[in-house]
């Protein structure tokens, strides 16, 4: 089993959908003018999707597992400041709470109160210094529907800055 997607290094903004997001469907011909349709054209060649939402559930990962998880990816794509620089790390969940429980979780066990996190609503700070790493969380609450949800994501990509 593949556990570190592959990315493309020169992406400014890296997309780390949750578990709960919607999939993002392979391609189809014409998927740049169908709405309803999620896939990777949709976003710009600027922005770099991370999507596995099988991986995400068979792992059944808590909130700071998938940070965690997410970092780790990070730090392993881009392992010096410099190449970090200048881009942008979100991650994207339906989960109003997300922040707060990995906080929960990162403050109640034992093992891990020694991650060098700080928790700032909407951002979740790794490491100290220069050596600080930023990750958004970008929570976008379902209201009720796939193709509202893909219109809301779309807007929100949209948003993200291109350089």
């Amino acid at each position: 089993m593949k556990i570190t997607p592959s990315v493309d290094a020169g992406a400014r903004v890296v997309l780390w959908f949750d578990a709960n997001m919607p999939d993002l469907r392979s391609c189809r011909r014409g998927c740049r003018s169908d709405r309803s349709h999620l896939c990777r054209h949709r976003f710009g060649p600027w922005v770099e999707l991370i999507d596995d939402p099988n991986l995400m559930s068979f792992l059944r990962l808590n909130d700071l597992q998938v940070i965690l998880f997410f970092i780790n990816f990070i730090l392993r794509t881009w392992p010096t400041t410099g190449t970090r620089h200048n881009r942008h790390f979100v991650l994207m969940t339906h989960d109003v709470r997300f922040i707060e429980a990995a906080s929960s979780a990162h403050t109640s066990q034992k093992n891990m109160r020694h991650l060098p996190f700080t928790w700032a609503k909407p951002y979740v700070h790794f490491g100290r210094g220069k050596k600080r790493l930023t990750v958004r969380v970008q929570v976008l609450p379902s209201d009720g529907g796939r193709d509202r949800d893909v219109k809301r994501i779309l807007q929100y990509a949209r948003s993200l800055p291109r350089t």
